[in-house]
């Protein structure tokens, strides 16, 4: 008989199960449930609903558990937890998919995974209460109370998977902690379908500039427009800028380019993320907070680009400033200087580009690897 290997997460499919959306987590699901269909599991993703349901999504089946509460969070992840407890054998696996919704169990084989510190957001960034960010006393009040409770959803006798180092070393920097459960294995893009278009870099045609992320101010677009706006009007029919993704400020960044015949905007589907990157010499992945090993960053870099990105979160453990990309400051003047630097020096461009290919391909964010390790942890 099969084992089974429950995977908790409260917004796999949509609530109603009908497709699954689209994000970071989704797809990090996806790739692990051909390994552990590879390893012989039955998989099954346990979700919050609107009401009870059952789905599927290639090898994974979802279920659907009707709640209230949609927020992911402790009290999601024990409903979910509750449902399925009954049904686990000592044998089966329970990964719980993101460390901020789970919780504490006696199961021995339980991973929780850690996709970066998400809060390291100033007030201003979330839209806080003026009275909040104008107070540095509730400031700091909401700062102590923020570590404990992160802290609190580190159980040291647990398997931790963290996609970058920044986790780790700020877990010690909160109290002493047994980090010995703590496995690293970085993002990495699902390339095995993927046929290199090297040549496609040596083009001398227009320079084609890439902002492919949701469009949140913590993820950089406000400065990325206002970046790209002076590029827009200082290069004009040079370049060619787009801009993809969906989010809050999409319409306000759609309105500022209006009038720009250089810049428009596009969406495609994440089966195609390396295909549609490999057109742009440029990406731009300028988030302000809430990294981890940034999957914008990684299939940019894969597919062959010149990437700008600041040095946040996890993005440190994958760009080595000036050899295969470059950081900004989180400012729009900084960002427009570096991809003036770069749009005004081909070769550099193209050094750069070959190094980030070079970094994913050979390095440890090389989709191959992401498997090995984790086949490795899943024989523990």
């Amino acid at each position: 008989m099969k084992r089974v290997a429950y995977l908790i997460y409260p917004i796999y499919f949509d609530f109603y199960g009908k497709s699954r959306r689209v994000g970071g987590i989704q797809t990090y699901i996806k790739n692990l449930s051909l390994i552990l269909d590879e390893l012989d599991f039955n998989v099954i993703v346990v979700q919050a609903g609107a009401n009870n349901f059952t789905a599927s999504d290639g090898v994974i089946e979802v279920k659907g558990v009707k709640s209230k509460n949609f927020v992911s969070n402790s009290k999601v992840a024990k409903l979910l937890y509750e449902n399925i407890k009954h049904e686990m054998n000592d044998s089966d696996l329970l990964i719980f998919c993101t460390e901020m919704a789970s919780i504490n169990v006696s199961h021995k084989n339980t991973i929780y995974i850690q996709h970066g510190v998400s809060w390291d957001m100033q007030d201003y960034l979330t839209n806080r209460e003026s009275f909040l960010s104008n107070s540095k006393t509730l400031l700091r009040l909401r700062r102590i109370l923020q570590n404990y409770k992160y802290t609190n959803h580190f159980y040291e006798d647990k398997k931790f998977v963290c996609v970058d180092y920044n986790y780790v070393n700020w877990l010690k920097t909160q109290k002493s902690l047994n980090v010995d459960n703590v496995h690293y294995i970085p993002n990495a893009v699902n390339d095995l379908n993927y046929v290199d278009t090297v040549e496609s870099k040596q083009h001398h045609g227009k320079v084609k500039i890439l902002f492919a992320r949701r469009f949140e101010k913590y993820r950089g677009s406000q400065i990325a427009a206002e970046a790209l706006f002076n590029v827009a009007q200082k290069y004009g029919d040079k370049v060619e800028i787009i801009f993809s993704g969906e989010g809050p400020e999409a319409s306000s960044i759609e309105k500022k380019f209006t009038h720009f015949s250089n810049v428009s905007f596009e969406k495609y589907n994440y089966q195609d993320t390396l295909s549609f990157h490999e057109k742009f010499d440029i990406a731009m992945v300028p988030s302000i907070a809430s990294e981890g090993t940034s999957l914008s960053l990684i299939e940019a870099m894969r597919a062959g680009c010149a990437c700008i990105c600041t040095p946040v979160g996890g993005m440190t453990s994958i760009i080595i400033d000036n050899f295969n990309g470059l950081y900004t400051a989180p400012t729009s003047i900084d960002l427009y200087l570096k991809v003036c630097q770069l749009i005004d020096n081909p070769t550099e461009r193209l050094r750069l580009s070959s190094n980030a290919r070079t970094t994913i391909v050979e390095g440890p964010f090389n989709f191959r690897v992401w498997q090995a390790r984790w086949k490795s942890l899943l024989a523990l």
